[in-house]
């Protein structure tokens, strides 16, 4: 289905630059902000660094193309587009934070109500590797601080990681989760799983908004080196059009 702006005859919405704070070895971390609506939405790339490289290029993609396009985010809704979470890690070229952090890890998933995907500092990871890279404590790191202070009013927020082809949602039961990813994957052909059937993610992002009651998705990029962006436009489409059901 073709995307069709959800409002005409607007003002073009507000555009402006932020930055929302700084990494742990002072980079910044900045966002795109588009519209001035109630519900507020964010897309947010490169929690995993260097190795996830290709998900800041997908958001980075995604904030040239709204800032060229600022009429298809409807008149309800503040975007903010994240390019990277982890700067630190992209630079250095390490899915961790320059504390050896996995800030996919990091975050306090105590309330949503499921036990075994809360926090803890010995972790499963990438290629089924374990390690105690959760940090010291929940949300001991700045860049999850960051995170978890801007998202608190958030309606909604996509969490964009590679490479797995497929979008799955908060792994307790949030209804408004799993009818996000539903609508992702439909759009972008990306595979729909309920969670991420590799290993289990404990102190993920993608809970801890859940457990708030956030919607929050996880796609996972097909491939580990290409944006995949018009896939990912769609997608993002998609939830624009159906933003009246994000609470």
């Amino acid at each position: 289905m073709a995307f069709v702006p959800a409002t005409t005859g607007r003002a073009a919405p507000a555009i402006a630059e932020l930055t929302l704070g700084m990494s742990g070895q002072g980079r910044p971390i900045t966002a795109l902000k588009i519209g001035d609506g109630a519900r507020k939405f964010a897309l947010v790339g490169d929690t995993h660094g260097g190795p996830e490289a290709n998900t800041f290029q997908l958001v980075s993609q995604l904030a040239d193309y709204f800032r060229a396009h600022p009429d298809e985010v409807p008149a309800g809704v503040r975007l903010y587009i994240i390019p990277t979470l982890n700067p630190d890690g992209l630079a250095l070229g390490t899915r961790f934070n320059a504390s050896g952090v996995d800030l996919n890890r990091n975050m306090n998933t105590g309330t949503d109500g499921c036990a075994e995907n809360d926090w803890r500092n010995f972790v499963q990871g990438a290629y089924g590797i374990e390690s105690s890279t959760g940090g010291p404590y929940a949300e001991s790191e700045p860049e999850s601080r960051l995170i978890r202070d801007f998202l608190l009013d958030a309606a909604g927020v996509i969490f964009f990681h590679s490479n797995g082809g497929d979008v799955f949602p908060a792994f307790c039961e949030h209804a408004p989760s799993i009818a996000l990813a539903q609508a992702y994957a439909a759009a972008t052909g990306y595979r729909y799983d309920r969670y991420w059937q590799n290993y289990l993610i404990t102190g993920g992002m993608h809970d801890w908004a859940g457990g708030l009651g956030i919607a929050a998705i996880t796609p996972e990029l097909a491939s580990g080196d290409l944006p995949e962006f018009e896939q990912n436009r769609a997608g993002v489409q998609r939830i624009l059009q159906q933003a009246d059901a994000l609470h």
